[in-house]
């Protein structure tokens, strides 16, 4: 079990909302990272995990909410203990300071569009031989990754 005093990082002002398991080695934005394609999930949060080459070792956060918690591994198995206890750790701290967890985001979402709009995009979608809900997916998922 991971005590809540040990599990905050003291970090500098402009990352003061970050939150970091001991042992991190930098943080993730600081690291050469590559992104994997399964997420991990626990407790209804899923893992983005992504392996940095230079440090030799695997760097995640609990994916879709706004709070960034990172934690790390040398395995997949270091790595999925450490996503559990980041999450333990992290709904602890929430309910010691008396606030709701965020949830993550559903899987699914509705977008409503114009009739000529989705027109548009079942023409573009189409083009590619995919429905616009595949097609909309993948460019949504190409925009975050651009980010990342």
């Amino acid at each position: 079990m991971i005590r809540l005093q040990s599990f905050f990082l003291t970090i500098p002002a402009k990352n003061r909302n970050h939150i970091a398991l001991p042992g991190t080695r930098a943080f993730p934005e600081q690291l050469e990272i590559k992104p994997m394609d399964t997420p991990m999930t626990y407790k209804g949060y899923f893992a983005k995990i992504e392996y940095s080459e230079k440090d030799g070792c695997l760097i995640g956060r609990i994916a879709d909410i706004q709070h960034p918690v990172t934690f790390q591994g040398d395995s997949v198995k270091e790595i999925r203990q450490a996503f559990e206890d980041a999450v333990d750790a992290y709904l602890h701290g929430c309910a010691q300071r008396k606030e709701a967890p965020e949830k993550p985001s559903c899987d699914r979402a509705v977008v409503r569009v114009s009739p000529a709009l989705h027109s548009v995009l079942a023409l573009v979608a189409g083009r590619e031989n995919k429905s616009v809900n595949t097609w909309l997916a993948e460019v949504v998922n190409r925009k975050r990754n651009k980010k990342d």
